[in-house]
């Protein structure tokens, strides 16, 4: 329960709150299911405050602290929290939908579960966050730092990654249909059975990626730089690979049916068990692949 004489201290301006919490350094603060819709707190220390379930919609928290602050179930919608620290903040269920966070720092925070629909985080910092089921569709993530975060059954369609950095994220059974991750850095990211059907991965790179058992029908893949990658039993149906560096990358058991694959580097890529059926390249492209078990060059 909310201790009303931290609130009514709070009110009072972020110099009296500052002060206060300077001779008070190991003071618990409760500010649980307040209510503090609107108001501005922009610069202000609200590290380690306890804001269960409170509303802070439409509030302005640009630049302010709230590292390791617990935020569960909090409503932040529509609030401004560019440059806001919120490392290793708790933030279980939390509404942060159509918020601003650009160059927002939230690495190591958990956000299980957290409405993220079309909120802005641009330029903002994701590294080992924890983002199990949380809803991002249509959210902007233009070069944010997802590097090792947890994304398992996220929703990210048509959210926007262009030039984001994925290396080490993990995506398994995530939506990512009509993601788009043009320039992505996506060096050993894992989305094993992820939907990313027609996501436009141009350009992407990161060698050693998994796509196991992924969704990439009608994928566009063009010029992607993914050396090594798995995609075991993915369905690559109709997928534009053109051009695209895939040396080394594992395809056994995978479907590309109707795919493109001209100009595409196939050196030493498995197609063991793959459908190619109606794949658009030219069989010189397969030599030193290995198809049917077979290693040697194909004439």
């Amino acid at each position: 329960m909310a201790n009303y004489d931290h609130l009514a201290l709070l009110k009072q301006g972020s110099d009296r709150w500052h002060a206060w919490r300077s001779h008070h350094p190991g003071q618990t603060l409760d500010l649980s299911e307040v209510r503090l819709a609107g108001v501005y707190f922009k610069d202000t220390d609200l590290s380690r405050v306890n804001f269960r379930g409170a509303d802070l919609s439409q509030t302005v928290l640009t630049a302010a602290n709230l590292q390791a602050a617990d935020l569960s179930h909090a409503n932040l919608s529509r609030s401004e929290l560019s440059h806001t620290h919120l490392q290793g903040a708790e933030l279980v269920g939390v509404d942060l939908s159509y918020a601003q966070l650009s160059h927002a720092n939230l690495s190591h925070a958990n956000l299980i579960s957290a409405n993220l629909r079309g909120v802005t985080l641009r330029d903002a910092d994701l590294s080992h966050a924890n983002l199990v089921g949380v809803d991002l569709q249509d959210a902007h993530l233009e070069r944010a730092n997802l590097n090792q975060a947890t994304l398992n059954r996220a929703n990210l369609r048509h959210t926007y990654l262009v030039s984001a950095h994925l290396n080490q994220a993990v995506f398994d059974h995530a939506n990512l249909v009509g993601t788009q991750l043009v320039s992505a850095s996506l060096y050993g990211a894992i989305f094993r059975q992820a939907n990313l059907s027609a996501a436009n991965l141009v350009r992407v790179y990161g060698s050693e990626a998994d796509f196991q058992q992924a969704d990439l029908f009608q994928a566009d893949l063009r010029w992607a730089m993914l050396q090594r990658s798995q995609f075991q039993q993915a369905n690559l149906t109709q997928a534009n690979l053109r051009s695209a560096d895939l040396r080394g990358a594992n395809f056994r058991g995978a479907c590309l049916r109707g795919a493109n694959l001209e100009d595409a580097k196939l050196d030493r890529a498995d197609f063991t068990h793959a459908d190619l059926s109606d794949t658009n390249l030219n069989p010189t492209q397969l030599r030193y692949t290995m198809i049917e078990g077979d290693r040697s060059p194909h004439r």
